[in-house]
Formats: C-alpha cells, structure tokens, sequence
C-alpha cells in the first residue's frame, strides 16, 4: 500500500495529494479513468460497455453520468457515435438508425 511505503497515514496522504494536485484522490483517479474513455470513444469502434470496463469502471450507468456530466458540447458527436454502436441511446432509450 501507498501509506506504508510512504510511512504516512490514509488522511495525511491524502491532505498531502489534495494539496499538490488540487483534488481528491477519488476525484483524480475518476478524471483519468473519464479521460481514458473519451480517447477510446474516440479512437476506437469498440462498444461503450467495452470501453467502460477497460476505463476501469464497475456500473455503466454511473459511467455514463460521468461521461455526460463531464463532457464539452463539442463532445457530443463522439458520445453520441458511442451510443450508435449499441443500437440505442440509454440517454434517450430510443432506437438510433446506423
């Protein structure tokens, strides 16, 4: 574990992470895996559950709040090719024609 090799506490490592980077260690780990998941929609044809899972999420639904919550309205056009890939928008749960 990250405390012991450091010899510093769960909270002292993390007021220490918090203080250097400007967020949560949560917070920090939840952007890179989001991050990750935009280049993968964006580069790949591979479904969005298949790029939740190897984003490292466990939920697609909370994955998909994220990625809504967290995208740009220039993002749209590859969420939405995302959604195409799955036949169905779960944002809409309509069917989307290829």
């Amino acid at each position: 574990m990250i405390c012991e090799n450091a010899n510093i506490g769960k909270s002292g490592l993390c007021r220490k992470f918090k203080s250097a980077v400007g967020t949560s260690v949560f917070k920090y780990i939840e952007f890179s895996r989001i991050s990750l998941a935009k280049d993968l929609l964006v580069d790949t044809d591979e479904s969005i559950s298949n790029i939740a899972q190897k984003s490292g999420f466990e939920s697609f639904a909370y994955f998909e709040h994220l990625l809504v919550q967290s995208s740009a309205p220039n993002f749209a056009i590859s969420v939405i090719s995302a959604f195409s890939r799955l036949n169905t928008c779960s944002l809409c749960a309509t069917e989307v024609e290829l």
